[in-house]
């Protein structure tokens, strides 16, 4: 039977098979970069294979961290991803690259790469002689000492999250041009291998005491550096600053993920919430923007950081920031929960929960993600014909009560479903017993 998306599959390879040759021909540079993410690889190499399976076998002798607190890399090529989460989440002071320059244009240097939205590189104008690397970090964007990359250059996988947590607000990127790279570790790459020609080895050494720490086979060039089975982001993920690490003066929050190990109590003997004590609530669209999607945007996360610097805490949906720490923290669970940060901890509620046929769990955990209490709650007469159930979409909360709603059922036609379930609340006042602290 004639089929039109196998039309138009084949004329979207077409396309991409012309655009690739005209790549070639006429922009030999954007060529490079772009093979060189791995996306744009139109030929496929054997020793790229080989240097992937050799390279698998390596890395299960590597620990899953390397810590240090700076990062030189030879290679031009680096996903501007990895940059930002070295800078943020990572906590590196700075990332320095050796840029290459055009031809022709040998004041402008270039840098970065990302291999999934099209972002080509990370551009550095005046680049004087002998200045080959450049130094990024993160750095305010108001201090007329800062160099930084305008927002409107960055990549957009970069530009994004410029406003966004864990990035305090007004905080830039910096590019600095110097002579000689200062950071602790080096990522090079060594062209002598046991294989011989293409192979190498990309290497992470300590530049303080000259000691080897990883080398990773490959089959890249310095030319070439790192193309989609490389060994070069195969170390470059795997660095991080030490746990600790002092944040005096940094630009980001550390984001702190703290695992529950363990489901909480549902015993029959657990409080039980009575349903006289669960109410259907209306909530107003403005109340349920300040309940539910608090940190949302720019705004809200702005918003989150003032309260946290005024009062050490904010909270920025799930997350919960700690201006003292410098840290915002979620709670992960390897079950279904759905959490919300307020009043110096959080509130759980279990995800799967379908509030219509049976009790649920509400626990409290304070900063640190340490459970202070676990209850059941038992909604009041909710119909079976309630058409959002079958689990909890939202849970916001106040210091006084917590409000839930349902999913609703993707089962339902999209003209019949509801945008979000009936909110039920929980007055935390009404359940409050001296064996549950902390409310």
């Amino acid at each position: 039977m004639f089929d039109n998306r196998n039309v138009l599959a084949a004329i979207r390879c077409i396309a991409i098979l012309t655009v690739a040759c005209l790549m070639a021909a006429c922009d030999p540079v954007g060529t490079l970069l772009r093979n060189a993410g791995g996306m744009g690889n139109f030929k496929s190499d054997p020793n790229y294979g080989k240097a992937y399976n050799q390279r698998q076998m390596e890395m299960r002798d590597l620990p899953e961290r390397f810590y240090t607190d700076s990062l030189v890399t030879e290679g031009a090529v680096i996903p501007n991803r990895q940059i930002f989460s070295m800078l943020t989440e990572r906590g590196l002071r700075f990332v320095e690259v050796k840029a290459r320059r055009f031809k022709g244009k040998e004041t402008i240097g270039y840098f970065g790469m990302t291999d999934v939205d099209g972002d080509v590189a990370l551009y550095v104008p005046f680049l004087a002689p002998g200045t080959d690397y450049v130094r990024l970090a993160l750095a305010d964007g108001a201090s007329p000492e800062s160099r930084c990359i305008q927002v409107e250059r960055l990549p957009q996988v970069m530009k994004w999250r410029m406003d966004d947590s864990p990035l305090l607000p007004g905080t830039c990127i910096s590019a600095t041009p110097i002579e000689k790279p200062t950071a602790r570790m080096a990522l090079v790459y060594e062209g002598k291998h046991p294989w011989g020609t293409p192979f190498g080895y990309w290497s992470l050494v300590d530049r303080t005491t000259g000691q080897k720490l990883a080398a990773l086979t490959s089959a890249d060039s310095d030319a070439m550096p790192s193309n989609g089975n490389s060994g070069h982001r195969d170390l470059v993920h795997r660095i991080w600053n030490a746990p600790g690490f002092s944040k005096q003066g940094y630009r980001a929050l550390f984001q702190n993920r703290v695992k529950i190990e363990s489901p909480s109590p549902t015993a029959f003997d657990a409080t039980t919430v009575k349903p006289y004590r669960v109410r259907y609530i209306f909530v107003t669209e403005k109340e349920y923007a300040h309940l539910f999607n608090r940190g949302v945007g720019k705004e809200g996360w702005q918003t989150a950081v003032q309260s946290a610097m005024t009062s050490r805490w904010g909270y920025d949906g799930p997350h919960l920031l700690d201006w003292q720490s410098k840290t915002y923290t979620e709670l992960t669970f390897p079950y279904p929960r759905t959490s919300t940060a307020v009043d110096k901890g959080f509130f759980a509620i279990n995800g799967w929960w379908d509030h219509r046929t049976a009790p649920g769990t509400l626990e409290r955990y304070d900063s640190h993600g340490k459970q202070l209490w676990s209850v059941l709650v038992s909604p009041p007469n909710v119909s079976l014909d309630e058409k959002c159930g079958g689990g909890v979409a939202g849970i916001g909360a106040t210091k006084d009560y917590v409000v839930f709603y349902g999913r609703c059922g993707s089962s339902l036609p999209p003209s019949e479903r509801p945008d979000r379930g009936h909110e039920y609340k929980v007055m935390l006042t009404e359940i409050r017993r001296s064996d549950l602290p902390n409310f």
